[in-house]
C-alpha cells in the first residue's frame, strides 16, 4: 500500500537526501519527490528505497514527457514514468502543462502551451493517454512562463481549472511559478487562486526565486520569499491540510538553514480554514470538428518554430514579446549550462 502525502515535504536531490533522513527519523517528513527521468527503475538510489521501506512518500516528477505539445507522446518516456512510480510504490505521480519538444528537437527547457481550444484538445489527449499508462493517478503542475502566447483564448487558472475537470487529473499548484507569472505577465496571485481548480488539488510546491533583470525567475536555488509563504497561508486557509513540498535544486543551504526554511513553511501551513465559494470558471470557446486538425497543425508549427528560435536564430512565431524572448533564451542557455557543469563534476567524480 502506498504511503499518504502529507504534512510538508522536501524535493529528493542527492544533496537533500540526508536532511530528508533526518526529518523522517524524527517524524517531521512523510512525503518527498524525485524528478523521474533522474531514476532508473532498475537500479533506485539505495537512499530513495530506504525511504519507501520506512512508509515515506515518494512522488515521481516528469519534467520530459511533453503532456502539451502537438506532436504524439513518446511511448519511451511514458513506460519510463509508470516503471518508476511501480518501484518507488508511488501514491501518485506529476508533470507539467508544458510542452518539451517539437519537430525532433529538444527546447531543453517546459515551454508554456498556448491557451486555446487547440491546445486543449492535445493536452486532454495525452493526459488522458498517460492516465492510461500510469499505475497511479495524475497531478498536472502550472509552470513559470517566460512568455505568453499573442493567442491566448482565457486565463492560466481557467485553463488548469477546465483541463483537471475534463480530465479528471489532480492539481499540483506550484505558488512560486504562479508569483512569477503575476509578477512577469500581471495580475493579482491571491485573487488567482480562488479561480485555480482547487478541488482537485493534490499538492503544492514552493521555492525560492529572484529577479533577473525586468522578469523574476523562479531559480530554485534562492530562499522562499515572504510573498510565497503568503501564499502558501492563502492555499491552507482554502484548502485545510494541504501538503507542501519544498523544492532546493541547488545553492542548497546547510541543515539548519533548510530546517529553519521547512519549519517556516509549515507555520505558514497551519493558517486557519476560511469557508470560501468554489469559482466556477467557464471552458474555451468550442472549435467546430472540421477545423480541429487545421489548428492542430497550426499548433505543431508554432510549437516547432519557438523551439527553433529558442536554440538559433530563426524567426519565431509571429506576436511574441521580443523582451519575453530574450527573457526565455536566457533561461534556456543558463539551464543548460547547469546540465553541462553538473554532467562535468560527474565525469570528474567517477
Amino acid at each position: 500500500m502506498s504511503a499518504a502525502i502529507t504534512g510538508v515535504g522536501l524535493a529528493w536531490r542527492p544533496a537533500t537526501a540526508l536532511a530528508i533522513a533526518e526529518r523522517a527519523d524524527r517524524g517531521q517528513l512523510a512525503f518527498t519527490e524525485v524528478i523521474a527521468e533522474a531514476i532508473d527503475p532498475r537500479r533506485p538510489p539505495r537512499a530513495l528505497m530506504e525511504l519507501v521501506e520506512r512508509g515515506v512518500a515518494v512522488i515521481p516528477h516528469g519534467v520530459e514527457l511533453s503532456l502539451g505539445g502537438a506532436e504524439p507522446l513518446d511511448d519511451d518516456r511514458l513506460a519510463h514514468l509508470a516503471a518508476v512510480a511501480r518501484v518507488l510504490r508511488a501514491p501518485r505521480v506529476s508533470e507539467h502543462v508544458a510542452f518539451t519538444r517539437a519537430g525532433g528537437a529538444s527546447a531543453g527547457h517546459l515551454l508554456p502551451v498556448p491557451r486555446t481550444r487547440a491546445a486543449m484538445i492535445a493536452l486532454v489527449d495525452h493526459v488522458r493517454r498517460a492516465q492510461a499508462a500510469l499505475p497511479v493517478p495524475l497531478a498536472l503542475e502550472n509552470i513559470a512562463a517566460p512568455l505568453a502566447w499573442p493567442d491566448d483564448a482565457t486565463d492560466e487558472a481557467a485553463f488548469l481549472a477546465e483541463l483537471c475537470e475534463r480530465t479528471g487529473a489532480g492539481l499540483l499548484l506550484d505558488v512560486a511559478n504562479l508569483l512569477g507569472n503575476c509578477r512577469n505577465h500581471g495580475g493579482d496571485p491571491v485573487a488567482a487562486l480562488d479561480r485555480f481548480p482547487l478541488a482537485h488539488l493534490a499538492y503544492v510546491h514552493v521555492a525560492g526565486g529572484a529577479w533577473a533583470g525586468r522578469f523574476w525567475r523562479d531559480t530554485h536555488g534562492h530562499a522562499v520569499t515572504d510573498a510565497a509563504l503568503a501564499l502558501v497561508a492563502a492555499i491552507a486557509a482554502r484548502v485545510p491540510g494541504a501538503p507542501i513540498l519544498l523544492e532546493r535544486d541547488h545553492a542548497i543551504p546547510d541543515r539548519a538553514a533548510l530546517g529553519a526554511e521547512l519549519d517556516a513553511i509549515a507555520a505558514a501551513r497551519a493558517t486557519a480554514p476560511v469557508p470560501r465559494a468554489a469559482a466556477r470558471t467557464p471552458y474555451l470557446p468550442a472549435t467546430p470538428p472540421g477545423e480541429h486538425g487545421d489548428r492542430r497543425r497550426a499548433l505543431a508549427r508554432d510549437q516547432r518554430a519557438l523551439v527553433a528560435a529558442l536554440a538559433t536564430d530563426a524567426p519565431p512565431p509571429r506576436g511574441l514579446d521580443a523582451a519575453e524572448l530574450s527573457e526565455a533564451r536566457a533561461i534556456v542557455r543558463s539551464k543548460r549550462e547547469r546540465v553541462h557543469d553538473h554532467a562535468a563534476c560527474h565525469i570528474v567524480r567517477a
